[in-house]
């Protein structure tokens, strides 16, 4: 709670805040074949992070690592973000869900998400406000879809055409044919689109990401807006 509040306080930097007032050392340094790692002696912590990964991924990757250092789990010694996010093990999925609290606090999200269906000009703002990844920005809305008025949301991670891995609020949601949700998010992006259900809700999703790490968020709207 303590952690949360220092970096609500601090927003938008909020790891960074954090780690000074936890005199953790942050060295920046060129690394090859991972993002960062975390070394903790005692009560005395360092974390390097790769400074040749995009700063929005710099700054995931420490609060990931405070994550596990204020959780009191075993921080990572070698950190790959995409096999992070793909990972299943509970310690690496809650220090997930408190790195995105970090960076983008609940409030933030609630003042930045006010209109159904979230789009990706929305996501965007929030993103660019947060000094985040727009992919950071959607697993962030997805952890708070309830919250937002959304029956649920899910963002789906691809390297190239397969798909890596999922976050949802709901552990272990499945998407069948995710490849093909890409294909279709792919057609029409930046914009909508939208896909019936077979039990009558209404689910609308688009692409974002790179070529070669894209991502696709999507929401399942509930029936008074799907209905719009």
């Amino acid at each position: 709670a303590d952690a949360l509040r220092i970096c609500h306080d601090h927003f938008p930097s909020g790891p960074e805040s954090l780690a000074a007032h936890l005199g953790i050392e942050v060295v920046r340094a060129s690394m090859s074949g991972c993002d960062g790692w975390c070394l903790r002696r005692g009560s005395v912590a360092k974390v390097r992070l790769n400074q040749d990964a995009p700063r929005p991924r710099q700054r995931f990757t420490l609060a990931h690592e405070l994550a596990h250092l204020i959780q009191g789990t075993e921080p990572d010694l070698q950190l790959h973000l995409d096999s992070m996010l793909a990972s299943d093990e509970k310690e690496e999925r809650a220090a997930n869900q408190l790195a995105a609290e970090m960076l983008l606090p609940r409030p933030k999200v609630e003042e930045a998400v006010n209109l159904l269906p979230v789009d990706a000009a929305t996501l965007k703002r929030l993103a660019r406000q947060a000094r985040v990844s727009e992919i950071m920005a959607a697993c962030r809305i997805a952890s708070l879809a309830t919250d937002l008025k959304l029956v649920n949301a899910a963002v789906l991670g691809f390297v190239g055409d397969q798909h890596r891995w999922t976050w949802s609020k709901t552990p272990r949601l499945k998407m069948e044919d995710a490849s093909a949700l890409l294909a279709e998010t792919r057609k029409v992006r930046p914009k909508l689109a939208r896909f019936e259900q077979s039990n009558g809700m209404v689910a609308t999703a688009f692409c974002l990401g790179s070529e070669e790490h894209p991502a696709v968020f999507i929401q399942f709207l509930p029936p008074e807006v799907g209905r719009q």
